[in-house]
Parts: C-alpha cells; sequence; structure tokens
C-alpha cells in the first residue's frame, strides 16, 4: 500500500500543534515524522499551505458525510459537531500565530461547503439571489466568529445554530433584505 507522505506530515503538524503552545516549525515537523526539509517542500510550500491542505481534506471528507445525509437539518447537525470536534485545533493554530491562514482556510473552504451543499442537495432558496453569495461569506464568517469565541463546548448551542443555519439557507430568516 502506496504511503500517503503529505497526509503523514499533516498528522506530525497536528500533534505538534497539540502539544506546543506556540508556533510550529517545518524543522519541528520534518524531524517528528522522520523525513527531510526537502520531502516537506516537495509537498508544500510553506506552513501556509500545510494548514490550508489539512483544512481542505478534513472538509472534503466531512462533504462527503454529508452528502449521505437525508436532509439539510441533518446535515448542519453532522457539520456544527464536527466543527465542536475541530475547534480545540483551530484555537490551538490561532494562537500560534497562524490565525489569518486558519481562518481564511476555514473561512474559504466552509463558504464552499455551505455552496456546494445547497447546490447538489438542491437546497438553495432563491438561485438567481445576486446577493446570496456575499451574505453566505458574512453568515461564515459569524459562524467562525462565535465557534471561536465560546469558551466552552457548553456555550455552543449546536440546535440553536442548526436551526438558524437552516433557516438561513431556506431563505427563512427574518433580518434577510426583501429584494
Amino acid at each position: 500500500m502506496p504511503v500517503d507522505t503529505k497526509e503523514i506530515i499533516i498528522q506530525s503538524f497536528r500533534e505538534l500543534l497539540e502539544k506546543k503552545d506556540g508556533r510550529v516549525t517545518i524543522m519541528e515537523i520534518v524531524k517528528h515524522c522522520n523525513l527531510n526539509r526537502k520531502t516537506f517542500y516537495y509537498h508544500f510550500s510553506d506552513i501556509t499551505d500545510l494548514v490550508d491542505v489539512m483544512v481542505g481534506r478534513d472538509m472534503d471528507a466531512l462533504f462527503h458525510e454529508c452528502m449521505q445525509a437525508e436532509d439539510l437539518r441533518e446535515v448542519l447537525s453532522l457539520f456544527f459537531s464536527f466543527l465542536l470536534k475541530y475547534r480545540p485545533q483551530i484555537k490551538k493554530a490561532i494562537a500560534a500565530g497562524y490565525y489569518p491562514s486558519t481562518i481564511g482556510a476555514l473561512g474559504q473552504t466552509l463558504q464552499g461547503f455551505f455552496m456546494g451543499l445547497v447546490e447538489k442537495k438542491g437546497w438553495l432558496y432563491d438561485p438567481q439571489k445576486t446577493d446570496f453569495d456575499i451574505t453566505l461569506h458574512c453568515y461564515t464568517y459569524a459562524i467562525l466568529g462565535e465557534l471561536i469565541k465560546a469558551d466552552k463546548e457548553s456555550e455552543v448551542n449546536i440546535e440553536k445554530a442548526v436551526d438558524e443555519s437552516y433557516r438561513f439557507l431556506t431563505g427563512q430568516l427574518d433580518f434577510l433584505p426583501k429584494c
């Protein structure tokens, strides 16, 4: 069976990020997984690229799981449960100084995640609505902000998040402007 060197590097980064309170260096990563710097740079241009790939892979796996769901509420429940599980890694990456790349990668991936779901499952309430992309962008970063801001898992009400996201994605939120 072929070895997925990228995954080995990503896993090493996760493990080091979990153990450390500060930034993880490329030297620490390659030492941890018994590779050399050349191998790292063959697969990633820098740590930011590694974070982008890591987040993308995680979200791809979640997307495939969500595509098997029967309805939008089930998808949203899977989504928020995933984010809660992923939150400690997000907070560690931000604390280590990877804020722009972590939030940027997550934000773009979440937007793509939502857009892909509403398009593939046919859940978009008005595909002609020109402000949907902008509203989705704002909503995505609001979700990330709330997730990061909450200090404890108990502060995140998954049922409420699922309900509000469902109403947003189906055009039932009261605050959206009427066009």
